[in-house]
Formats: C-alpha cells, structure tokens, sequence
C-alpha cells in the first residue's frame, strides 16, 4: 500500500513540473515576439534600393577607336535619351527625345553623333560633347550640303577618329560631276569637352 502512494506521489510530482515547464516556455514566447523577431531579422539581408543613376544615362558605345565608318541612313538605329541635359532642345530636330548614336567616352567627357535631318538636308551628323549634364561643344562631321535650286555643286563631308581621340572632318567638294579636296581640319577635345581645333 505504502509503494503505492510513493508511486503516485512520484507520477503526480514529475507531471507538475513538466506542466511547470511548459507554462514556463508559453510564457517566455509570449513575452519576447520581438527577441525572436529580431534574431530572425539578424539572417536577413538588405535589398538595396535602386535608384537612378542621372549620371550616365547613354548607352555604351557599340564603336571602337578608331572609328572611321560611314553612317547607312538605311540601317542605322538610333538610341533615345532618357535624361535631362542642359542645351539639348537646340538639336531635337522636331523630336520628343534626342537621338543618337555613342561614341567610345573620352577620358570623362561623353561624346555622341546625332541626326539634324529636319533641314533640307536629310544626311547631316553632329558630334557632341556632354560634361556634367550639359552639352559643351558641337561639330558637324558627317553630311551633304548643296545649292537647294542647283545640282552643279554639292560638298561631302566625312571623318574619322583616331585611338588617341583626334578628330579628322574632310570636306570634299563636287563640281559638275568632278570631285576634289576642299578642305581638312583636325580637332582635339580637351577634359573639359571643348572641342579645339588644331594649327
């Protein structure tokens, strides 16, 4: 009789403290949501956020130096900027957006060719130089030019770049049917994006 009471004293004793210890641990849950929320937090790594780059809103070039290919008006395709730089309304040509084609970059000046074709000539390129958002200088490079009323002259113009960025504008003139040199210039730009033209 006496081996029974200790058993169930015993059996009764062991099932209030495990009872105990669970209520100990629902309670120690309870009270800290925070503590496991934050060492949950501690394995958790911050997305950073994305943000806009303004500072480099060109597509990279698809050209290298040196560069001396003529432009097919049949194939060519242009990219639009997407970002605001100071001086661009002025080359627009009726356009929401500017277009263009990049350059290979020159030291830290960014430097592309766009289409002025709203004239009367279709076939007009200028090079452009952008430091800080803002165009610095323009060229015109590449195109045709004659007397709207007359076929009898007509000036072509071409260039080309070199791997240490010397810019070469030839203009060759053709005069009833006879083509010759007119004239050929060589420009420089400076870390500024000036373009200079050499002596």
């Amino acid at each position: 009789m006496n081996k029974q009471i200790i058993a169930i004293t015993a059996v009764l004793y062991f099932f209030m403290i495990g009872c105990k210890q669970d209520a100990e641990q629902s309670q120690n849950t309870t009270e800290n949501p925070i503590t496991t929320q934050e060492n949950n937090n501690d394995n958790i790594t911050e997305q950073p956020t994305k943000t806009e780059d303004k500072t480099n809103c060109f597509d990279k070039s698809k050209f290298t130096l040196p560069y001396k290919e003529p432009i097919d008006l049949e194939t060519v395709k242009y990219s639009q900027l997407d970002c605001k730089i100071s001086g661009v309304e002025d080359f627009l040509c009726g356009e929401e957006k500017l277009r263009y084609l990049a350059l290979p970059e020159n030291k830290k000046v960014k430097v592309i060719l766009i289409p002025m074709d709203c004239g009367d000539f279709p076939d007009r390129f200028y090079l452009l130089t952008i430091v800080d958002q803002k165009i610095v200088s323009n060229l015109y490079v590449e195109g045709e030019w004659y007397e709207p009323e007359g076929d009898d002259y007509q000036e072509l113009t071409t260039f080309n770049i070199d791997t240490k960025y010397n810019i070469t504008v030839k203009t060759d003139r053709v005069e009833k049917g006879k083509t010759s040199h007119k004239e050929t210039a060589v420009y420089t730009i400076t870390d500024q994006g000036v373009l200079v033209k050499k002596e």
